[in-house]
């Protein structure tokens, strides 16, 4: 967390000493480009947008969405590129297609910010980053189920296949559960998406009557298995017979969930300093060219701190 603090006053610093002659003296456009359209990268865009109007008034944004699709990320980075671009902030549609991306960005000279989805093709240290730190999801959603069951059986609902923050979530929940008496019966992937997960849930509880714990990556996928969970008559909580469900990003969903007694927890990405912190960053990369990481530390969000939290 001090690492983190002292990265935070870095950009601060370089921020307020670069802003009033790059910002009244140019005239910026930046792209702000997402690849996957969840919940929470709504959240994040409007944050994003919201940050740069109070702070950036004379930087242009111009905002695309790939829709999960590779071949039209590609064409939407090089038409930029093509019509005159100042940077890029980019989620990344796919890793799988980082390579490609990358070498086409700083063939041309353009500054780019991953955000939220990181390239992991690509070799450390080559290029810029902002995120959550993923390592931890998945440690603080198993330590909250150990405070309350010391064994039980559990499913986990994954993100989609290609993507650091899936397996990361993921795996983080394995070895934290791996010398428990709490038994992970199946995975499966639901792509993010409530209505995928409400139909594993389904399948699932047909399957097994003996589900305790639902492990999920991000909270729609958590909202859509809680309606599974209600549709076939199955209570809500952490005693014997009732299922926990945890989620990831505390999106509004995620929080009424908590609030009305049926989601047992979620581990918050904080989107308003997040897109700070990728806004910032991106102006400064213009400004100086360095590449930056910064991993964003995560918190968990329960009936019990809920009202704080929100504060």
């Amino acid at each position: 967390m001090r690492n983190l603090l002292l990265i935070l006053l870095f950009l601060g610093t370089i921020n307020c000493s670069n802003k009033q002659e790059s910002i009244n003296e140019n005239k910026i456009k930046i792209a702000l480009i997402y690849g996957i359209n969840t919940t929470f990268i709504e959240t994040l865009i409007n944050d994003i947008n919201d940050y740069k109007e109070s702070n950036y008034p004379n930087i242009t944004f111009i905002e695309l969405n790939a829709s999960e699709d590779t071949v039209k990320q590609q064409s939407q980075i090089e038409t930029l590129i093509t019509q005159g671009i100042d940077g890029i902030m980019l989620q990344i549609a796919n890793t799988g297609i980082a390579s490609s991306i990358d070498a086409y960005v700083k063939a041309n000279n353009i500054p780019t910010l991953y955000y939220n989805i990181r390239p992991t093709t690509l070799q450390e240290g080559t290029y810029s980053y902002v995120g959550m730190n993923e390592k931890s999801v998945g440690y603080i959603q198993a330590q909250e189920v150990l405070k309350v069951r010391s064994n039980g059986n559990a499913v986990i609902l994954l993100g989609d296949q290609n993507n650091e923050s899936t397996l990361l979530r993921t795996s983080s929940v394995m070895q934290s559960l791996s010398n428990t008496q709490i038994k992970i019966l199946a995975t499966a992937y639901g792509n993010w998406y409530d209505n995928i997960a409400e139909s594993i849930m389904e399948k699932w509880i047909n399957l097994n009557n003996n589900i305790d714990i639902v492990f999920s990556n991000n909270d729609d996928m958590a909202v859509g298995s809680i309606r599974a969970i209600e549709r076939a008559g199955k209570k809500l909580g952490t005693n014997n017979g009732e299922i926990m469900v945890l989620g990831v990003d505390a999106t509004p969903n995620g929080i009424q969930s908590i609030k009305d007694g049926k989601m047992y927890a979620t581990v918050k990405q904080d989107g308003k300093l997040e897109a700070k912190i990728i806004v910032d960053s991106i102006v400064d990369m213009i400004n100086n060219n360095k590449n930056r990481t910064v991993l964003i530390e995560p918190e968990v969000i329960t009936i019990e701190n809920i009202n704080e939290i929100e504060k």
